[in-house]
């Protein structure tokens, strides 16, 4: 029997995966499933409103920022998606990196 060897990126993405479950319990479960899932991003876990509340803070924070009534909220929802896209471009990169045999 001639199996095929699993990428480096795969057996840890598993194994965090399965250890991610066994410490959320199942309401968490879809945010996780999220996470791990390199085909979607964040934001499908957002209805339309909500996905239009980020993508309003987004443009807001670039192109006015300057106090309005709700500054605070917009600038803190702007602070997170981009926190989460950093966060996504990073593990995207280590699992690249883990598959090239550039990490350890």
């Amino acid at each position: 029997m001639n199996k095929t060897a699993e990428k480096p990126s795969a057996l840890v993405w598993k194994t965090l995966h399965a250890d991610m479950n066994n410490v959320y319990d199942e309401k968490n479960r879809i945010f996780i499933d999220a996470a791990f899932d390199m085909d979607e991003t964040w934001e499908r876990l957002l209805d339309e409103r909500e996905f239009k509340e980020c993508d309003f803070a987004k443009a807001y924070a670039r192109d006015f920022a300057h106090g309005t009534a709700g500054h605070n909220r917009l600038m803190l929802i702007f602070k997170l998606c981009e926190i989460l896209d950093v966060y996504e471009e990073a593990v995207g990169r280590l699992i690249r990196m883990a598959d090239d045999g550039k990490l350890g």
